[in-house]
């Protein structure tokens, strides 16, 4: 199941592909092994001259959280997520726009990187499939300024 494919489907109607059609939005997705490449983000920044506060949705998984469960947040600390640790360290700043998808706690004796990274069961495929269409509608409205309402309807 690919993230990509829920953020941005040209065969999808997603309300991220309505606002896309609206505005020039500058995005790119560091799917792969988040710590090694994303280091990018703070070129990227310095380059188009973007405040990361408004400027930088980041959108990954969290075990601390129920499969399926959204949390989106303004700010905060990696909270032990290594590949948010990087990016805090690249942006310079802990205070940009975050999505957080439950995928819930790895089962006890496996290793975290091969459970956040394998495949999911049938139950949380589906609970992810759902998670992943609410985090392209919170998006949206995070791209749009309303991170507050996404917030309210999402959290």
């Amino acid at each position: 199941l690919s993230l990509r494919k829920q953020w941005i489907s040209p065969t999808r109607k997603t309300p991220m592909n309505r606002l896309l059609s609206q505005r020039a939005i500058l995005y790119f997705l560091c799917i792969e092994v988040i710590v090694l490449y994303c280091k990018s983000i703070g070129a990227i920044l310095h380059f188009y001259k973007l405040e990361p506060e408004t400027n930088l949705i980041v959108i990954y998984d969290d075990i601390s959280l129920s499969p399926g469960k959204l949390r989106i947040r303004k700010k905060g600390s990696a909270g032990g997520h290594n590949g948010i640790k990087s990016i805090i360290s690249h942006a310079g700043t802990q205070e940009f726009l975050r999505i957080k998808i439950g995928v819930g706690e790895k089962p006890q004796g496996s290793d975290l990187a091969d459970y956040v990274l394998g495949r999911f069961s049938k139950e949380d495929r589906e609970l992810a499939e759902e998670a992943f269409e609410k985090a392209c509608n919170a998006a949206a409205l995070m791209v749009k300024g309303e991170t507050d309402r996404a917030m309210n309807l999402f959290n």
